[in-house]
């Protein structure tokens, strides 16, 4: 006998979420309202001689919480996400050799553009090496920073279209960018020879539902990346502007039981199993669409060579520094091995006790960062000398946690040092100017989600850099007024 008999309603609602309900397919219409830019076709022409020739396509994504997986506080099967069904469908509708169409995925949760960029930098040839077509799911964590986002899908769009000048400065005896002059570098940038579309899927259905006005929406932040796309000629495939508007309860009803499978109870973020199939319905049906009409058209042939275009939300130096140069890139899995090992001076009292109140664990379920939760708490990390003279730039950009709730500040120091001869000490001791740059970071904002961040600040460069001159990286939580102050660092690249 039940004893609660409203208790194993709710325990049943619950269990039954993840499966979703059926598949309502979609239609034409909206298919084709997903297509919210086109794209340059020549950007896409090796994508359809490549088909036509029953040859395979090799594909990246690149994205967020979304592409990961996530559902319900859990994770969905590999074989059911987005960029999964992509590889199956192109497989049915474009066979091709033994192995069929491989899809990569590069998806973290919690992320925004930069991180890829940062991640990206300095190695986009090699992690991209072979791609056809990389499908960027970045329109979801970008809603809180529309005002960035331009800016930041531009620079990582580039660094997918454009070749990178490293090979240039390699044959120029390893001269930096800036020793190099336009005539010796060339003033056009080549394709690279791989595709990229946009794919928006939608967030949060909690924060409102789209009414159909243009730009007032808060599902995704697909009118931001619009203008970047349309400007370099990148295709964009938008669930919202497929399922919706929504301006009616019946309306309304249907983009829950579509895309939200967990609402009311479940996950309000991600979608179902049902949600991926339909990212993975559109992308599918575009790149059918141009094949079919550059197959209609043969007799006027795709030009085979997409033109470049400059850019026009970032400067050309923004640009080249992620195009070109090859940052030092630490991520907080590796802060342990980076710690000062320093003994005691007469201006820094804290004698090999570096990293005091600081750990390396995950404090959601596979989400680590090295994390404090102790006001005046500190960690000092180092970098050798033979990192210190890579940098080009005097740029740090660090990743941190923001959130709404627990969060405290992070004041961030660079220091000049004096490397020791057992490799891991760096002496800060009583050198003149040796702070290069300081930022300081209130890791709490009131926007109901978490994000990884990244922070950016100049520091200058350190003089001499020669065989003993190391760089200190110093974290150390502020005491606030608040009952909570955690700070959790992600990792952290240097120009």
């Amino acid at each position: 006998m039940v004893q609660n008999p409203l208790r194993l309603f709710f325990i049943l609602c619950f269990f039954s979420i993840p499966s979703g309900a059926s598949y309502t397919p979609l239609t034409t219409y909206q298919k084709f309202r997903a297509i919210t830019n086109y794209g340059d076709l020549a950007m896409y022409a090796k994508i359809v001689t490549k088909l036509g020739r029953k040859q395979c396509l090799n594909i990246t994504a690149v994205g967020g919480s979304v592409s990961h997986g996530h559902f319900n506080h859990s994770m969905l099967p590999k074989a059911v996400l987005w960029h999964q069904r992509v590889g199956q469908m192109l497989n049915e509708a474009f066979p091709c050799g033994p192995n069929g169409h491989q899809v990569t995925a590069v998806a973290r949760g919690s992320t925004v553009t930069r991180y890829w960029m940062d991640y990206f930098a300095g190695r986009q040839e090699v992690l991209l090496f072979g791609s056809d077509l990389v499908m960027i799911e970045t329109a979801v964590n970008q809603l809180l920073e529309r005002d960035v986002a331009r800016r930041e899908e531009e620079a990582f769009l580039s660094m997918v279209l454009l070749q990178s000048r490293r090979l240039d400065m390699a044959t120029n005896n390893n001269r930096q960018l800036d020793d190099l002059s336009e005539a010796q570098l060339g003033t056009q940038r080549k394709f690279s020879g791989t595709a990229a579309m946009f794919v928006v899927p939608s967030s949060r259905c909690y924060t409102g539902f789209w009414s159909g006005v243009p730009f007032e929406r808060t599902g995704d932040a697909m009118y931001a990346q619009l203008p970047v796309a349309q400007h370099h000629g990148a295709a964009i495939v938008s669930v919202l502007d497929a399922l919706g508007p929504f301006p009616t309860r019946v309306s309304q009803e249907y983009f829950n039981a579509t895309w939200f499978a967990g609402w009311p109870w479940g996950d309000k973020i991600h979608p179902d199993a049902n949600g991926h199939r339909v990212v993975a319905e559109l992308i599918v049906n575009y790149i059918q669409t141009i094949y079919q009409h550059a197959n209609q058209f043969r007799d006027y042939p795709l030009p085979m060579e997409y033109v470049p275009r400059d850019p026009i939300f970032i400067d050309v130096r923004s640009r080249d520094m992620y195009l070109d140069l090859q940052p030092i890139s630490v991520t907080s899995y590796d802060f342990n091995s980076r710690k000062v090992n320093n003994t005691a001076t007469a201006t820094d009292n804290r004698n090999n006790n570096n990293c005091k109140a600081w750990a390396f664990y995950a404090d959601v379920p596979n989400k680590p960062g090295f994390i404090s939760t102790t006001t005046n708490s500190y960690c000092q990390l180092y970098l050798p000398p033979k990192d210190a003279q890579r940098l080009t730039l005097g740029e740090a950009h660090v990743e941190l946690l923001k959130s709404y709730m627990h969060m405290g500040t992070v004041a961030i120091t660079i220091f000049r040092g004096v490397a020791g001869r057992d490799g891991t000490s760096c002496a800060r001791g009583d050198l003149p100017n040796s702070v290069l740059g300081s930022h300081t970071v209130d890791c709490l904002w009131s926007e109901p989600v978490s994000l990884a961040k990244i922070e950016v600040f100049n520091f200058q460069l350190p003089q001499p850099r020669d065989d003993r001159t190391c760089l200190i990286l110093d974290f150390t939580i502020r005491a606030t007024n608040r009952k909570n102050n955690k700070v959790k660092v992600l990792g952290f690249s240097l120009f």
